[in-house]
């Protein structure tokens, strides 16, 4: 994209600014994991501290790529036409596309749709105080693409019966994590 008066990339859309910011907090984040894992055993912290290395790194990594972006002008994909952006038949959107899309949703949505889905939000959090993990994650999900979703019930079925399965083997059998258990 070029400035209409110097034919100049413009900066302003080549790099958002709430991109370095979240890149900089999950940094932080990162940083304050591997401090806090310092106290800990080594067996107990070694995880800990190796992903919270990993993630400082991928944030510093980024960072570089920002710097690279801004001495350059332009997003990598910029000069790039829909052809050369496509992985087999799928032919990937800009950036800028997809910004602009989601501003549309955004702007566009009227207010029972914004209803609808902070309503769905609110229900699935009341299901998982009232019934816990194991039973609101397949019975919202169920219930979601059913309604929502417009899925036929084998998909439905399918999907929530693979999302119990995983949540309970992993975490119930195989983890041993508590999870929220709900009152009822």
């Amino acid at each position: 994209m070029s400035s209409p008066a110097t034919g100049a990339p413009d900066r302003a859309r080549s790099l958002r600014p709430a991109d370095v910011v979240i890149t900089l907090m999950l940094s932080a984040v990162f940083v304050g994991a591997y401090v806090l894992a310092e106290q800990w055993p080594f067996r107990a912290a070694f995880l800990p501290q190796l992903l919270a290395i990993l993630g400082m790194t991928f944030g510093v990594l980024k960072l570089i790529g920002f710097v690279v972006q801004l001495r350059r002008g332009h997003d990598a994909t910029a000069g790039s036409s829909a052809d050369d952006l496509a992985v087999g038949d799928v032919t990937l959107i800009s950036d800028e596309e997809e910004d602009q899309s989601l501003e549309y949703v955004f702007a566009t949505a009227g207010g029972k749709a914004w209803a609808a889905a902070l309503g769905w939000v609110f229900a699935f959090f009341l299901m998982l105080w009232l019934f816990g993990v194991f039973v609101a994650v397949p019975v919202f999900a169920f219930v979601y693409l059913k309604l929502s979703g417009g899925a036929g019930w084998l998909g439905a079925g399918l999907y929530a019966a693979v999302a119990a399965s995983v949540l309970y083997i992993a975490f119930a059998r195989l983890l041993s994590v508590p999870m929220p258990e709900g009152i009822f």
